[in-house]
Parts: C-alpha cells; sequence; structure tokens
C-alpha cells in the first residue's frame, strides 16, 4: 500500500472541526467579495463619470498670460473633449444657467454632473443676434425667437431635451463663440500672443489608461499640481468605496483570526492523531516506513481536507451570496474580480497547509516508537 492510499484510508474524524472552521471563514470571505462587487456595480451606476471619463477643472485665467490654447492642446490628445463655462442670468423673472460649451459634444455640466441632451428642433435663424438652445419645455412660453436677457438680444435656434429634464430644464445652451460676444467677453483672451477661450471646466474621454491620460494633462499645462482638479471613474469609485472599508476588512480579519486558531487546533489535531494511531504507525515503522512517510501521510490528508473546505467555501459563498444580493433592492448580483477569487481561495487552501507544515516539524521519531 502506497503513502496516498495510507492517506486516504486513514480515519480524518480529528480534522472536521478544522474543516468546518475554514469552511465557514471561507464562507464568508468569498460572501464579502461578491457583497463588495455588489455595491461596487451598484455605487458605480450612480458616479457622474463612466469608465474612461474624465473631469477636469481647471481655473485657466491663471494662465491667461501664457502664450498656449490650452483648448485646443487637450482636443489634440483625447479622442473626446467638451468644454464648459458657465454663468446666471435671470429672464422673465426666472433665474437660468447659461452653459457654454460645444453644442455638437450633446453634454451639459450642470449640478456638478455631466447630462446627455439632444437637439429636438432647430429653427431658420434670420439674425445676427447670439444663437441660444432652450428646452423644448419652454417652446409655448416663446412669443418669439427673439429673447431678451441682460439687455442683451439673443435668437432661439433651436430646442434641446435631456435626461432628467425637470432639474435641468431651466438651462440655456450657447456655443464658446456666441458666449462670449453676448455673456462674458472676458473668456475670450486676446492679451497673450494667441486668442483663446478661458474654460474652467473639461469632458474628457478617451481610451488611454487613466494614469496616462492624467500624465497627458500635467504635461500639457506643466503644472504638476493640475493632477488635484482631475477626477476620474476610478477616484470618484474608490471614494465612494471607502466608505465600505470596515465592512470588506471584517471578513479578511475573521478568517486571519481562524487561520491562526487553527495552527493550534491543527497542531492538537496532529498530536491526538499521531497518539490514536500510534499502533498502526508502529506496525508501518517496523516495516520500513521512516519519519517523513509519516509527515508525508499527515500533510496529504490535510490538503485533503483543505481542498475540501476550500471547494465547499466557494460554492456555498458563491450560492448565499446570490440569494442575499438577489433579495436586496437596488443590488445586482455581479462576479467578483477573479484575481481576487484567486488569491481568496489560494489563501484558504494553502493557509492551513502552511500550518500543517510548521506543525510536524516538530514531531519526532521517538513519538511514533515509544
Amino acid at each position: 500500500m502506497n503513502i496516498f492510499k495510507l492517506s486516504f484510508s486513514q480515519n480524518k474524524s480529528r480534522y472536521y472541526f478544522t474543516l468546518i472552521g475554514l469552511a465557514i471563514a471561507g464562507i464568508i470571505l468569498i460572501f464579502s467579495l461578491f457583497y463588495t462587487s455588489a455595491i461596487e456595480h451598484s455605487v458605480a451606476q450612480t458616479l457622474p463619470l463612466k469608465e474612461g471619463e474624465m473631469h477636469l477643472y481647471v481655473d485657466e485665467e491663471n494662465y491667461k498670460e501664457i502664450p498656449i490654447n490650452y483648448y485646443e492642446r487637450l482636443k489634440e490628445n483625447f479622442e473626446v473633449l467638451i468644454p464648459f463655462v458657465k454663468t446666471e442670468r435671470i429672464y422673465n423673472g426666472k433665474t437660468f444657467g447659461i452653459i457654454g460649451t460645444d453644442i455638437n459634444g450633446s453634454k451639459l455640466f450642470v449640478n456638478q454632473e455631466f447630462i446627455d441632451f439632444e437637439i429636438s428642433k432647430q429653427f431658420t435663424t434670420t439674425t445676427n443676434y447670439p444663437k441660444i438652445y432652450i428646452h423644448e419645455s419652454y417652446q409655448n412660453e416663446l412669443e418669439g425667437l427673439i429673447i431678451p436677457i441682460n439687455q442683451e438680444n439673443f435668437e432661439v435656434c433651436g430646442l434641446y431635451k435631456c435626461e432628467d429634464a425637470e432639474t435641468n430644464k431651466n438651462n440655456f445652451i450657447i456655443s464658446l463663440k456666441d458666449y462670449s460676444t453676448g455673456i462674458d467677453p472676458t473668456i475670450i483672451n486676446n492679451d497673450s500672443e494667441i486668442t483663446k477661450y478661458i474654460i474652467t471646466d473639461y469632458f474628457i474621454k478617451t481610451s488611454l489608461d487613466e494614469q496616462t491620460a492624467i500624465n497627458k494633462i500635467i504635461s500639457i499645462y506643466e503644472t504638476p499640481g493640475v493632477r488635484y482638479f482631475i477626477s476620474t471613474f476610478k477616484s470618484l469609485l474608490q471614494r465612494e468605496m471607502d466608505s465600505f472599508l470596515l465592512f470588506k476588512s471584517i471578513p479578511t480579519i475573521f478568517f486571519i483570526l481562524v487561520a491562526i486558531f487553527s495552527i493550534l487546533n491543527i497542531y492538537v489535531a496532529i498530536s491526538l492523531t499521531i497518539k490514536e494511531r500510534k499502533h498502526f504507525y508502529k506496525i508501518l515503522t517496523i516495516l520500513g516506513m521512516k519519519l517523513r512517510h509519516l509527515k508525508k501521510i499527515i500533510l496529504i490528508e490535510v490538503s485533503l481536507i483543505s481542498l475540501i473546505a476550500t471547494v465547499i467555501s466557494f460554492f456555498m459563498g458563491l450560492f448565499i451570496s446570490f440569494i442575499i444580493v438577489s433579495s436586496i433592492d437596488g443590488l445586482t448580483f455581479t462576479w467578483s474580480p477573479i484575481g481576487q477569487l484567486l488569491i481568496a481561495l489560494m489563501a484558504m487552501f494553502f493557509v492551513p497547509i502552511v500550518q500543517t507544515l510548521l506543525s510536524i516539524q516538530t514531531v519526532k521519531y521517538k513519538q511514533i516508537i515509544n
């Protein structure tokens, strides 16, 4: 009978408590990974930015005298770049936001969020007044296409619609050129060697990885401090997920405590196993079994138990996560990143084996033959 057959033929009841403890710790650890992934997915849906999107807030007034057109530089380096300047004006007794942007960009920047919009109707224009778009809900309130704002005339050239219209309809949209003509001439700077717009907010979308994109922006402005005025999908998600840091750490701490407890448990289990099987081991010793063979038998037994505990942990953790997450409103079951799962599963499998390797070093030959 070889060592593997000897291992699988022995009573392993001494290790059942270890198996149960590791399985429970593993289930909690796996559950926490899936539950955290579900929360992360839910939080990601509410963020004002999506994967690959960035918000750059920069007071270009500080770069006013530098002969660099930052708007053009950024456009050359990123697939999508939408500039924003904004102020408020009174029209018909109501306060409206006046948003200067690239109309073709089809995004608004309102309440620190980027909102998609689309032109729903285009009018034929007849004047040289600055052109402005209003929300389609105000069409019936128009007495004509010429509207006065702060004693300046504007021509309504179209209507737009957008997401969440109730909170975002009180905005007029205008091109950067017309914004500088009729609203705020200071966004055009003619004092430096080149004429350029002075922008305060940019929406950026890129296929570059986050750090490469940030480095590009820093190189354009030649100011490392500009990185602190860049919001990205990952930075916003990390900020939101930091509030769940304690929750994420509890299962890991619990697993570590169980692992530490199992060191003592495995040591005691090995000692009692040797005592229970002493007569059997003594016969094997007479037949030529060496101490290293006994250690290998014990190691194989614990490896089998560790494998069983890991499998139970994964499938039970997966099942429990699916049931609980699916029952909570606002959460969708989401697979945890494969890398995290592999690390967790490897930890569950190898921690007891390492503990056993350390414990069996204390087993002496005389414990078997005496």
